[in-house]
């Protein structure tokens, strides 16, 4: 009898422990409500867990991840360094789920904000140290010739009145550089110069998405919508949103509202969103409202109302659970296939994560991440006067009254000029005659005469080797700098320009990939981070590897 009671005992403490094991396996693939209502908060967390264990656990827990909310470049970076092999089969395997997180950037907006954030910034960084890099390059070879211009005319002068409006604005002062480091460049080099004025009229275009970056990425009404529409937050978003008159802020809070079970609350704003815009998505989020609370036909009548304006698959996907609600399964199948063919991957996605509930699940919608990146910059842009002094109409009228002034220009016989051969100082005020080959008059006579005195001969010679000598040093020291400011030098403007840039751009983004992580801490931008650097570096040895090359062939 008791060894009959001990194996009853032991079997229980069995079926208990069985069940307890298996229960937590299921429990892992069924949606919790947590799940449900703060996907993108959930999917976090099992990424979390997901670090602190290893193995096929740690990928099945950020398979999960992945599962519950697609759009998080986070879990498939996680799931690439999980499954990371030198294998090349394995590599490229978990080369596509890079691919997969890299694609899912413009589904999430704090990760695209954040992409577009250091593209931005990069290319205005970009902008703004080209000219100050030209300025120091040519500047100190083109201060002694307007010295030795304005020593000789002195109505010359009248160029330096261009630094005047520098005062007005970093960029006035920008535009102002360009102007002196280009006006002593003839021909080819000197179009440059105008292609530089004309790019930097937009430079207020990359400063404006920036300043709305930072202001969207501290402001308390953006975080709160894209919470609720990612998935992440909804009392955050009750309590910050409400009130709000702004479309998108007030759709988010019917939204917050509405999955957090307040449904009358958002049936009431959705109805006052209605009335001021005929949005499909208010109708539909209403017909659920509706739905949950027992009145299917009014709930019918807004799916209907809404595909009229414009089809939805969430539509008629909600029309055919409310049809076979209704016993009308004829008509249930009709509206499935009819959602199904305007978007399968999402009824199957939904319906995955959702079909287990016992709760009748509909679809809802809410805001784009296009949507939501328009607004915030819409946001950040509403204080832009393009009128005032540093707006884009008037930094263009300054910006083309340069490139007028350096055109004109261009003719003047009083411009001095540098001799290539020994680096004297000339013009047209104290050389009675000028050769057109670049040279002062006394490096052109010893070249075509051999009548002269033999030592003042050697002298000229000696006093050209050495300038050379000294050049070709300079030029030997700044082919390890910074790519292209040996091209700048020498007057290869255009070409200058371009390796500058291109390394300048890249260096920029490199050191803003790793600032510009707001709201997604604590993952990184590390793909670009490392695609970035190798780029960093191809752009450097490209471009010196340019440079010297040329060099050693004499070409500079």
């Amino acid at each position: 009898m008791c060894l009959k009671k001990t194996a009853v005992l032991f079997l229980s403490l069995l079926l208990f422990l069985t069940q307890l094991f298996f229960a937590r396996i299921v429990g892992a693939e069924l949606p919790t409500k947590e799940a449900l209502i703060t996907p993108a908060t959930y999917s976090y967390l099992l990424l979390e867990e997901a670090g602190k264990k290893s193995g096929t656990e740690s990928i099945k827990l950020i398979k999960e991840a992945i599962r519950v909310s697609p759009n998080d470049p986070a879990a498939y970076f996680e799931l690439f360094d999980k499954t990371l092999s030198l294998h090349p089969q394995k590599f490229f395997h978990s080369l596509n789920h890079l691919f997969k997180g890299i694609a899912a950037y413009p589904r999430s907006f704090w990760w695209f904000f954040n992409l577009t954030g250091i593209l931005s910034g990069a290319l205005l960084i970009a902008l703004i140290l080209i000219p100050i890099i030209i300025a120091l390059t040519r500047l100190p070879l083109d201060v002694p010739l307007m010295a030795h211009e304005i020593q000789e005319n002195t109505r010359t002068a009248g160029y330096l009145l261009v630094l005047i409006p520098s005062l007005l604005g970093p960029y006035y002062f920008l535009a102002s550089l360009c102007f002196l480091s280009f006006l002593h460049l003839k021909g080819r080099p000197r179009y440059a110069g105008y292609f530089l004025l004309l790019v930097l009229m937009l430079a207020p275009l990359p400063t404006a998405y920036l300043n709305s970056y930072l202001s969207a990425s501290s402001s308390p009404e953006i975080k709160a919508a894209v919470a609720v529409n990612e998935g992440r937050s909804n009392v955050y978003a009750i309590e910050t949103l409400k009130d709000k008159e702004e479309v998108p802020l007030k759709f988010s809070y019917a939204l917050a509202l509405q999955r957090e079970g307040r449904i009358r609350a958002a049936a009431e704003e959705y109805k006052q969103l209605i009335s001021i815009k005929k949005d499909p998505r208010f109708y539909i989020n209403l017909g659920n409202c509706y739905a949950v609370m027992k009145r299917l036909n009014k709930a019918m009548d807004m799916y209907k109302t809404s595909i009229s304006i414009k089809p939805f698959p969430s539509a008629y996907y909600n029309l055919s659970m409310l049809a076979r609600e209704k016993l009308d399964f004829a008509a249930g199948d009709r509206y499935f296939q009819q959602a199904s063919n305007m978007d399968f991957d999402r009824i199957a996605q939904f319906r995955e994560l959702r079909n287990d509930t016992k709760t009748l699940a509909l679809m809802g919608e809410g805001l784009s991440t296009r949507e939501l990146l328009s607004f915030a910059l819409g946001q950040g842009l509403k204080d832009v006067n393009i009128f005032s002094l540093n707006g884009p109409l008037v930094l263009t009228a300054f910006s083309l009254l340069l490139i007028t002034i350096l055109f004109l220009s261009g003719d003047s016989t009083a411009m001095a000029a540098r001799c290539k051969k020994c680096g004297k100082l000339y013009c047209a005020a104290c050389e009675r005659r000028i050769p057109r080959v670049g040279m002062c008059t006394e490096c052109f006579r010893s070249m075509i005469s051999f009548e002269s005195n033999p030592s003042e001969r050697v002298d000229t010679i000696v006093k050209t080797h050495n300038y050379l000598k000294k050049r070709r040093r300079i030029l030997n020291i700044l082919a390890f700098t910074i790519p292209g400011i040996t091209l700048l030098y020498v007057g290869r403007v255009f070409s200058g320009i371009f390796f500058s840039f291109i390394f300048l751009f890249f260096a920029s983004a490199l050191i803003l990939s790793e600032l510009f992580t707001f709201n997604i801490y604590p993952y990184s931008h590390s793909w670009l981070t490392f695609v970035l650097f190798l780029i960093l570096i191809l752009s450097y040895l490209s471009g010196n590897l340019y440079t010297i090359g040329r060099l050693k062939k004499g070409w500079l």
